[in-house]
């Protein structure tokens, strides 16, 4: 529906967090590079995306503390995310 109304949106930036079931979140890139292309066919600017791993057990990391391990990494590449959306600039994948 987005691309049907892209004229209205064009410009717009788009940041991504993927999650897989992985521990590790490298395996997000494929679906952050998805999310790029779409972004660029849209007439959007992809301003990065994180990838996360986990999967289904990011649940149990809720009650941690943030900067708790292993929930550590999480909090850093949501605050380094938020940085780039508040200051809406582009950067690669984190």
């Amino acid at each position: 529906e987005l691309e049907k109304a892209k004229e209205l949106f064009g410009g717009k930036y788009i940041y991504a967090v993927s999650n897989c079931g992985f521990y590790d979140g490298s395996q997000c890139e494929w679906s952050l590079d998805v999310i790029k292309h779409w972004s660029c066919r849209c007439g959007f600017v992809f301003g990065g995306g994180i990838g996360v791993g986990g999967g289904g057990a990011l649940t149990v990391l809720l009650n941690m503390k943030p900067g708790d391990k292993p929930k550590s990494k999480i909090d850093k590449s949501l605050n380094y995310i938020n940085k780039k959306i508040a200051t809406r600039i582009s950067s690669s994948n984190f």
